[in-house]
Order: C-alpha cells, then sequence, then structure tokens
C-alpha cells in the first residue's frame, strides 16, 4: 500500500480511509521530456507525483512557453479540471524520468465525500490562488532583473548561514517563469554575477546580497 499522507490532499487519513484510496491508484511512468497531457485535452483525471518534477506551462501565441510551476515528489496536480469539468487549462510536461500515480475521475469525485480531503483541497487552491497573486504583482510591476532575483531568492535553501540555490533549472527554464528570454536571462545572470549578488561554485549558486524585492515571493 502507498503512503499517501505525505500528499496535503491526503494527510488526514486514517488506515482505513488510505487503504480505500489506495484502490483508485493506477501507477504511470514517463520518461523525462515527455507530455502528460496538453492544453485543451479532456480532463480525466489527477495526478499524484511519487518520484520526479513536472512542469506545468502554456505555449503562447508567439510559441514561447510560459511556466507555471515546476511541482515535485509529493505534489498534486491536474485537479482543477476534474472539478469543473472542463478541458485542461494548461499541459504537463515530465522534466525527468517520473512515476506518478493517477486517480480517474469517477475515483476523485467519490473520495471528495471525505469532509477533511475536501478541506485540504480548499486549502491547496487557496495557496495557489495566493501564489498567482503575487506572480500577477511581480509580473506587473517588477522589472526582468528583479523578476530574476525573486525567483533565485524564492529557491534558495539555507545552508550553513547562506542562503544557497542548487542552479538545477536551465537558462530557458528561468525565462518561462519570469516571462522572459533566454538570452535576457543569461545577459541578467551575468550582470547579477558581477555586481556580486551571487557566486556560483560546485554548480550552486550562493547568494551574497539579501533580495530586498522578495515581498513578491
Amino acid at each position: 500500500m502507498i503512503n499517501l499522507k505525505k500528499y496535503d490532499l491526503f494527510s488526514n487519513l486514517n488506515k482505513e480511509q488510505e487503504k480505500y484510496i489506495n484502490s483508485f491508484l493506477n501507477k504511470k511512468t514517463y520518461r523525462a521530456d515527455t507530455n502528460i497531457f496538453i492544453e485543451g485535452d479532456h480532463s480525466d483525471g489527477i495526478y499524484l507525483i511519487e518520484d520526479g518534477e513536472v512542469v506545468i506551462y502554456r505555449v503562447t501565441e508567439k510559441g514561447s512557453e510560459k511556466i507555471f510551476k515546476i511541482m515535485k515528489k509529493g505534489e498534486i496536480f491536474g485537479e482543477m479540471g476534474v472539478i469543473d469539468q472542463k478541458p485542461r487549462s494548461a499541459s504537463a510536461r515530465s522534466r525527468k524520468d517520473c512515476t506518478l500515480l493517477k486517480i480517474n475521475n469517477q475515483g476523485y469525485l467519490k473520495i471528495l465525500s471525505n469532509n477533511n480531503i475536501a478541506i485540504n483541497l480548499i486549502k491547496i487552491f487557496t495557496k495557489r490562488l495566493r501564489k498567482a497573486d503575487q506572480e500577477i504583482q511581480m509580473l506587473s510591476f517588477s522589472k526582468t532583473k528583479v523578476r530574476i532575483k525573486n525567483l533565485l531568492t524564492k529557491l534558495a535553501n539555507q545552508n550553513n548561514g547562506k542562503l544557497v540555490y542548487e542552479n538545477n533549472l536551465t537558462h530557458q527554464e528561468i525565462a518561462g517563469i519570469v516571462g522572459s528570454t533566454r538570452e535576457t536571462v543569461t545577459r541578467l545572470l551575468n550582470e547579477l554575477k558581477k555586481e556580486g549578488y551571487f557566486i556560483k561554485k560546485n554548480n550552486k549558486i550562493i547568494l551574497k546580497k539579501i533580495n530586498c524585492d522578495n515581498h513578491y515571493i
């Protein structure tokens, strides 16, 4: 039986409920850079990330990608279309080899009859709406350079008293997140490095100046 309590949606389950939900799980594996679904597809279920990473994105009219989020192990995606019965509002692609657990529409709607799960879903939606509002503010009022600084600060972790970013995003992915081009991101990262905002060491970025604009994060 798969341990579901690591997922926020199922954090309040007892053993009997966890066993019941396990009966709806369908394990799927995807090689890196494989589309899981495309914007406009029929919403046929939700996905739980058991291992790997998934990029949620949309292709603009100009053909560039806008990345909404890079989701990791323990996160859930695809639930919105199941609830409102509308086509997928964005696309999902495996960033690395990944293992997903899928619950189809019928099973998911049955599961939502559990009050604790329904409340957890509302909390997840509220958190995502809050982050979306912050991103709208950032895209509306911040210059690209500030957006990159905000992103680095957001992705960095405390390590021996320092803010360290593992540097695992490509420049193209950063561009997709901050709404710019790869060339612009490369140029601005070089500028930030020259300005002493960060240093690179062993493929890691160590932030040297605390980002004063992180109220957008």
